[in-house]
């Protein structure tokens, strides 16, 4: 016999409420933690498009573009460009020293 012809009680009915209820409420949270994970991409992307951030202590101008030595242990390669990731190692840059007051200024994010 297929379950199309099979009955639901009152309990599978409840069940059945309870458990689309949780799926879409699981779905709206998925869909919030995705959009805002989207919304901070974004923001950091345009962020780092510029040459330039400003550092948060001194308000000091810190170039994303130049000559950096990689900080990733084994690699101390020196490298021009940008400062988001080593040439050699392929490592990413998380911070920079502000020029002004040394501060450290944040130029990725984490994952």
């Amino acid at each position: 016999m297929s379950m199309a012809g099979k009955k639901f009680g009152v309990f599978g009915a409840l069940k059945l409420a309870g458990l689309i209820v949780f799926f879409a409420a699981y779905g709206i949270v998925s869909l919030i933690a995705i959009l805002v994970r989207l919304a901070r991409r974004i923001h950091w992307g345009a962020k780092l498009m510029k040459q330039t951030i400003p550092c948060l202590y001194c308000h000091a101008e810190v170039p994303l573009v130049g000559r950096f030595v990689c900080a990733s242990p084994g690699c101390g390669a020196e490298y021009r460009g940008f400062i988001a990731r080593c040439e050699i190692c392929q490592s990413g840059c998380l911070w920079t020293p502000c020029p002004g007051c040394g501060g450290a200024v944040q130029v990725g994010m984490r994952l």
